[in-house]
């Protein structure tokens, strides 16, 4: 390699770490808890939120709204209420989900797309996901990192809520070698049961958020098939084929 091509390649190198260093760094610094001030342009933002959760899950579309983050102003984003179980609390102080790529292609808070607004239900300490998180990281697993945030909707205070980090691509690249495997989401509550071999059964529990092609199933319909249909005997020869056993140990 020449000087010259090894000098960009240097600092195509560097552009890249950087730009991996800041995604997140700022959301996700822990010295102090952030403030997050969503302004949403009607007085019955809340009724409308509450709406579009209630008639759509687990499709919950978006309201468009500006958002202020430690004193930095985002316009045009996109919010709405998330969660199941997190939902059926007796307050308003709901799990949110902030989309800041919803309205604008390409849209990005210190590097970020999405983040979590997670209000802990069943947890008043607000510690279990900050410390479980924090151990598995330190432990090699790929988690999510967070934070804490005082949020407020239209100027009202909403209460302290755990700063979660998105599970998407910007989250597979920045852990794995890149993001061009599948990734599902469970939406519902699964044993990973045998349902068949079509898996339009299992597409009513789990959602293919990455490499959306129609028959990109297989893989996941197989790896159901070997957990439930494999002799004790065959179990531990197929698992080892499909699964990274001893990661997930």
């Amino acid at each position: 390699m020449k000087y010259g091509q090894l000098l960009v390649f240097l600092l195509l190198s560097a552009c890249l770490q950087l730009n991996l260093i800041g995604q997140g760094e700022q959301l996700f610094n822990n010295s102090s808890v952030h403030e997050i001030r969503v302004s949403i342009n009607d007085t019955d933002y809340w009724n409308i939120l509450l709406d579009n959760y209630n008639n759509n899950y687990p499709d919950v579309p978006y309201v468009m709204a500006n958002v202020e983050i430690d004193g930095t102003s985002v316009d045009s984003i996109g919010i709405r209420l998330k969660g199941f179980a997190s939902f059926w609390v007796f307050t308003d102080k709901k799990s949110m989900k902030l989309d800041f790529n919803k309205f604008v292609l390409g849209k990005k808070f210190d590097g970020l797309k999405k983040i979590n607004l997670n209000n802990a239900e069943g947890d008043p300490s607000l510690q279990r996901d900050f410390i479980c998180y924090d151990i598995h990281r330190n432990a090699g697993v790929d988690a999510p990192r967070t934070s804490y945030a005082k949020v407020y909707l239209n100027e009202e205070y909403w209460g302290l809520y755990v700063l979660v980090e998105q599970i998407d691509k910007t989250f597979l690249n920045n852990n794995f070698d890149n993001a061009n495997g599948r990734l599902f989401k469970n939406m519902a509550n699964s044993d990973l049961n045998w349902l068949g071999s079509d898996s339009t059964a299992y597409q009513k529990i789990f959602e293919l958020k990455t490499d959306q092609g129609e028959n990109n199933w297989d893989d996941f319909v197989n790896l159901m098939d070997i957990i439930n249909n494999s002799s004790d005997q065959e179990f531990k020869d197929k698992i080892s084929k499909v699964f990274d056993v001893k990661r997930f140990l």
